[in-house]
């Protein structure tokens, strides 16, 4: 074996076994989306979106709560990344989601909500508005019956949508009705 050879197998050997990090290859959003998946995992007061981010947070960004959280979030900077997120919840599937709000010239938000920035506030604008992800959302409510995630692209963004699902009985005291790996909701991760 060569000097060079063996610093390529050194190399590889060392990205591999680092834990957290990015390598080429994987999801750039397993960390994140697995960080956002636990904040689901149990009972506790909040419900949806509030496992995500503070209401009345503007610009509406989201704070890392844990060191998982934060390494997560730090991997997708490293890898020079504009992540943020939006969430869908089951009334995205009404025929007609009703968007109307009791503010003037506001939307009912309680359908999909977001963008919420991940990584770089400054750049909420670029995204397309949540309404605009109303079609994709129920898209990807159906084909996350039978995959872990669903892909798309729009205005220059790269999005991946994967489910909340019921995870446990404890799931469906809220729940009712619903059925252990069921999507009760849909995190859309937008990138570039």
């Amino acid at each position: 074996m060569t000097l060079k050879t063996v610093f390529v197998v050194a190399s590889v050997a060392i990205a591999v076994s680092v834990p957290g990090r990015m390598h080429a290859g994987d999801d750039p959003l397993d960390s994140l989306n697995r960080a956002i998946q636990e904040r689901f995992a149990g009972i506790d007061k909040f419900f949806g979106l509030r496992r995500i981010v503070v209401i009345g947070d503007t610009p509406h960004q989201f704070k890392p709560e844990k060191l998982s959280e934060e390494s997560a979030v730090q991997d997708l900077r490293d890898a020079n990344l504009t992540v943020a997120l939006y969430m869908a919840g089951r009334r995205v599937l009404d025929r007609e989601p009703n968007l109307s709000s009791d503010e003037p010239l506001e939307i009912d938000r309680r359908v999909i909500f977001g963008p919420i920035a991940v990584t770089a506030a400054a750049q909420l604008r670029e995204l397309p508005h949540s309404v605009d992800l109303i079609d994709e959302a129920r898209i990807a409510f159906q084909e996350l019956q039978r995959r872990d995630r669903h892909d798309f692209r729009m205005q220059n963004w790269t999005f991946s949508a994967r489910a909340v699902r019921v995870t446990s009985n404890e799931c469906t005291r809220c729940h009712a009705g619903r059925k252990i790996g069921e999507p009760l909701g849909v995190v859309i991760y937008a990138y570039r």
